[in-house]
């Protein structure tokens, strides 16, 4: 039997305006072998979460319902200078971190005299580590004055 076109007519009570074929069924549901892609798969369910209220980034897609924002997506704070052997680079004048061995803005190597800078800080720290204090203590308190000697010259 060959499919018949109906006329297009204004679309009133749920019915479309488009014209619609006498016969028409709904496709086929997909097989196996027409599987989404394990990426697709993975898209779908972040969009099923990010309309159920939660927001989760593709790296954080699990089986479980909600993904709390982990501490390592916060922004972070940018490093400021005089502390925890932070340096400036002498080209472009950003900080940063100790870690690093090249300025992250201009991608200049860290000059010798930042280098020992950071090299001493870190000895110091391996001490106050040594002696139980954490990291934390040697970032956050303040520079330790030792007494000044005076002596009466006559």
């Amino acid at each position: 039997m060959e499919a018949q076109e109906i006329p297009h007519q204004p679309a009133s009570r749920g019915i479309p305006s488009e014209s619609l074929s006498v016969g028409y069924s709904p496709p086929e549901p997909p097989s196996a072998e027409d599987a989404p892609s394990p990426l697709l798969a993975a898209e779908r369910t972040s969009i099923r979460r990010s309309s159920a209220g939660c927001s989760t980034s593709f790296s954080q897609l699990t089986m479980s319902p909600c993904v709390s924002p982990e501490k390592k997506d916060l922004p972070r704070e940018a490093p400021k200078l005089g502390e925890g052997g932070n340096w400036q680079c002498h080209f472009c004048l950003n900080v940063n971190y100790p870690r690093r061995t090249v300025c992250n803005r201009c991608m200049t190597e860290r000059s010798k005299e930042n280098t020992q800078r950071v090299s001493e800080f870190m000895r110091l720290k391996e001490g106050f580590l040594s002696m139980g204090l954490d990291s934390a203590a040697l970032v956050e308190s303040p520079p330790v004055l030792l007494p000044v000697h005076h002596t009466m010259d006559q």
